[in-house]
């Protein structure tokens, strides 16, 4: 049986998205499908059930004749976003037995691959998202497996990096393969093999969970053809940035167990139980002059407990997060940046922020994907910031219908293991006179970079302050005018939009 079928939409000749998917083999196969496809808003969604089995067939021709037909299991499936660089691909080959279940779901916002996969074969998982130019290096994780396995994948696009979860367990070969602009994840060798790991690129946060015992492979692809493989077990992991490094790299290890958490590229907590070679990094730079070089070999049978921080600079002897929102319009398009900054003495996560937008506003995109998007609101779960780490979040704004001043209001709130921490910002486009600041000189219409505007009372002063909530208070929302709301905490300001906390 042979069987395709692809989609492609491309509209006024921009990029659009894509997906393909092929389909060949003999014996016993059952398949369920929905695919959807919409040219508005340039998305496509599929959702597909698949089973194989492989035993050769014989076809009836016709005058009595017959066509003999064996062939393995061959299955491959391809999307691809252009307007957020995303690409996934997904292929079964040589496969004796196959079971599939996957969705995916492209769109102008997002791309999202979820798959869940038992095959007695070859398989390939590969993953590639491309930021725009100048804005970071690609993220690629690729995947091989050869032999009998039990697949688990979701891979979510959040604007400015990936989100993956996979879990994989079974016996055969395996290599695989992540990195990002600050982190490296790999595993190769023979044998049995157990996996769960967890990345998010956009701050660094990785977990993994692996064990792993050697044996040799042989599996038959072909009649004439067998895949031998004898190969013991590496691992490692690398986090990098500009001043710091942090390595573990096992190999040549006949049994290998590890649980390991990275919650930043500066930080990394393990605990491994290995039969082999252990290389153990740890390098830190301090003015451009090396502070820290330290390097461990380990080889036979070991137990390692390793926890490494690599801390920036601290600016307050407390938990303590800056927060910065620029804002310029260009034509009826508000353009921000967000910028986090902790500059406190401890780590805080997960972070939980909140940009309420002015009235009147629409929101349009975000370079990272908020978690929940409302009317008058949008809001993100940040897993981990270490100290003296900056994260940056650009959003647009569709400002058509709003006032002459255009006011935004971001509310940030952070835990950490000495408490709470709660910072916000407000800053305003100006495109007309505010009462609480004196402008210098007259502000024209035609001005397309708004000035910010401060007010520096009392209140408004304490209210830029540092301070600590209860635990419950996790969920804010501006008052109800319902088209959202942003204040500014001066007397000239004419409405006074306070915010409301639900407990």
């Amino acid at each position: 049986m042979l069987r395709s079928s692809s989609a492609n939409v491309k509209i006024l000749a921009e990029e659009g998205t894509e997906l393909s998917q092929r389909t060949h083999g003999s014996g016993d196969y059952e398949e369920e499908e929905e695919l959807r496809f919409l040219a508005a808003n340039k998305s496509i969604r599929m959702q597909r059930s698949m089973r194989a089995s492989y035993h050769p067939t014989t076809l009836p021709l016709p005058k009595s004749g017959s066509q003999r037909i064996s062939s393995l299991w061959h299955d491959e499936s391809r999307a691809r976003n252009g307007i957020t660089n995303t690409s996934f691909e997904e292929s079964y080959r040589y496969s004796a037995t196959l079971a599939s279940e996957s969705h995916y779901d492209l769109d102008k916002n997002q791309s999202k691959m979820q798959t869940e996969s038992g095959f007695y074969g070859l398989a390939h998982l590969g993953t590639l998202k491309r930021p725009d130019p100048g804005r970071g290096a690609d993220i690629t994780s690729v995947e091989d497996f050869a032999g009998d396995f039990q697949l688990s994948e979701n891979v979510h696009d959040l604007g400015q990096g990936l989100m993956m979860d996979r879990s994989t367990s079974g016996q055969g070969f395996v290599a695989r393969d992540l990195q990002g602009p600050r982190l490296r994840s790999f595993d190769f060798g023979a044998g049995r093999y157990r996996s769960e790991d967890s990345c998010e690129a956009f701050s660094g946060f990785m977990t993994k969970d692996l064990e792993a015992a050697h044996h040799g492979l042989s599996l038959q692809v072909t009649p004439d053809t067998f895949l031998n493989i004898n190969q013991k077990w590496s691992e490692g992991i690398e986090l990098l940035t500009p001043s710091s490094l942090i390595s573990e790299q096992y190999r040549s290890a006949s049994r290998l167990k590890i649980i390991a958490t990275s919650p930043s590229s500066r930080e990394l907590n393990s605990e491994a139980n290995f039969s082999g070679i252990a290389t153990l990094k740890a390098i830190a730079l301090k003015n451009g002059s090396l502070a820290v070089d330290r390097e461990e070999t380990l080889m036979g049978d070991y137990k390692v407990s390793r926890r490494i921080i690599i801390s920036g600079c601290a600016k307050y002897d407390r938990p303590h997060l800056y927060l910065r929102k620029d804002g310029r319009q260009v034509k009826d398009v508000a353009v921000y940046t967000i910028t986090i900054t902790n500059d406190g003495n401890t780590t805080i996560g997960p972070l939980f922020l909140q940009d309420i937008f002015p009235p009147g506003a629409r929101f349009i995109n975000a370079t990272l994907q908020p978690n929940q998007i409302g009317q008058n609101c949008s809001n993100w779960t940040l897993l981990h910031l270490s100290i003296g780490d900056t994260l940056r979040i650009g959003i647009n704004l569709n400002v058509e219908r709003c006032g002459d001043d255009i006011v935004n209001w971001a509310i940030l709130k952070g835990n950490s293991r000495l408490g709470q921490v709660f910072a916000q910002n407000r800053s305003a486009i100006s495109r007309g006179y505010l009462g609480c600041c004196p402008i210098a000189k007259p502000v024209r219409a035609e001005d397309t970079q708004g000035a910010g505007c401060a007010c520096w009372d009392e209140k408004a002063a304490k209210a830029n302050e540092t301070d600590y909530l209860n635990a419950l208070l996790m969920q804010m929302q501006g008052d109800g005018s319902g088209e959202g709301s942003c204040s500014l905490n001066c007397d000239g300001a004419k409405e006074d939009y306070t915010p409301r906390v639900s407990l």
